[in-house]
């Protein structure tokens, strides 16, 4: 069955492969800015012949992202997985905030709802979504993890940017936050890189945050690349991102149902389910306790509170 599930990957990626760099469906809304309005530009891919069950969220805060939103493995299991993806293409402002104040999130409403009318398929309007973000687009992909817990279906941070908590953010919101599935990507030589001192200090940084939220029992975990750093995508970290979205859609997102009809609920995540795995603490920033159930990837790097 192993073998079988690896050809019919392998079948998939051969296939998108030859539609990569493609984006079918683009609509452009207005958004408000911290100094007035931009046009921001949403665009859609989605696998063919398929029911969306949730969308891909990306931030185009750099050149990973546009890479990560465009990468052919990643649409090969967006293909198997029924997820399509939507590049933000917003100016600077858009891209390190997901502020309610500003209208970001009825701007990409309505661009999702002028996109579902424009791919033919209804469920865009309301399907679940996962927000990635890189660097200080991070502080887009949080935002929306705060902003609705009960469209959120989770939220990747890579090489973070940031950890505070949104200054528009409830009680409710923030309690809601923990809830939600979040899984950040360091590179331990981020610090290094743009001179901020110690090799590992983005790491660091997001470790603590991390370390503190496992405290509060948060559904939170953290990858450390060995000798990663913050300008880098290797097709490894492709890879975890893929699994993670995977893990997200298998544990928030109902079975057998979708949203053409309009929105439906997430499901909550205990931590007894083991969404986490290993969720013990740690105190050695290079412990190794990391395992992937496919897409062969090495065990045998850094990494603290896995799932």
């Amino acid at each position: 069955m192993k073998k079988l599930s690896t050809i019919f990957i392998t079948f998939i990626f051969l296939t998108v492969t030859v539609h990569a760099h493609t984006w079918p469906y683009i609509d452009t809304v207005y958004a408000k800015t911290s100094t007035g309005q931009e046009l921001t530009p949403f665009k859609l891919w989605l696998p063919k012949d398929s029911t969306i069950k949730a969308i891909l969220i990306i931030s185009e805060r750099s050149q990973q992202c546009i890479d990560l939103a465009n990468n052919a493995f990643l649409r090969s299991v967006a293909s198997v997985n029924n997820f399509g993806i939507v590049l933000c293409s917003g100016g600077n402002t858009w891209n390190v905030d997901f502020n309610p104040s500003l209208n970001h999130p009825d701007s990409m409403l309505r661009a999702l709802s002028l996109l579902a009318i424009k791919s033919g398929h209804p469920e865009v309007a309301n399907c679940f979504l996962i927000a990635f973000g890189h660097s200080l687009g991070v502080y887009f992909a949080r935002g929306m993890g705060y902003w609705s817990y009960s469209r959120v279906a989770g939220v990747i941070s890579f090489k973070i940017g940031g950890t505070t908590i949104p200054s528009w953010a409830s009680a409710q919101q923030i309690s809601d936050f923990k809830k939600l599935p979040h899984f950040c990507i360091s590179g331990e030589l981020e610090g290094l890189e743009i001179n901020s001192g110690a090799n590992n200090y983005f790491a660091s940084m997001c470790r603590s945050d991390v370390i503190s939220r496992r405290n509060s029992n948060d559904l939170v975990a953290q990858y450390i690349e060995l000798n990663g750093s913050h300008t880098t995508l290797p097709e490894r970290e492709i890879q975890i991102i893929a699994k993670q979205i995977e893990k997200i859609i298998e544990y928030r997102i109902p079975k057998g149902v979708n949203a053409i009809s309009g929105p439906v609920s997430l499901n909550e995540i205990a931590e007894s389910s083991g969404y986490l795995g290993k969720s013990d603490i740690y105190n050695d920033f290079h412990v190794s306790h990391f395992k992937l159930i496919s897409y062969n990837v090495d065990s045998a790097k850094k990494i603290f509170l896995v799932f």
